[in-house]
């Protein structure tokens, strides 16, 4: 299964909906389900750029994740048990 499948399972689950959630029950648009349906529709400069704005925040999304979720790591690998000191 390539990336590509995956996005699309993922905008398929989560109803590829473009309107506010009340709740965690309601459909949704994700940001990757958004590059992956419409990349291939962007036919001008601005629409692609901003499709890559996108992908580069949720970039950004991902590597603050991911530097919390190694500092929560060592921390407890250390002995501390409280998360915040």
């Amino acid at each position: 299964m390539n990336k590509f499948t995956c996005a699309m399972a993922v905008t398929m689950v989560g109803g590829n909906s473009f309107e506010m959630i009340h709740s965690l029950f309601d459909p949704v648009h994700s940001m990757a389900s958004q590059i992956a349906s419409e990349f291939t529709e962007a036919t001008y400069s601005l629409y692609v750029s901003s499709l890559i704005y996108v992908g580069l925040v949720l970039f950004g999304i991902t590597i603050i994740i991911s530097l919390c979720a190694q500092y929560l790591i060592r921390r407890l690998s250390k002995g501390h048990v409280a998360v915040f000191e």
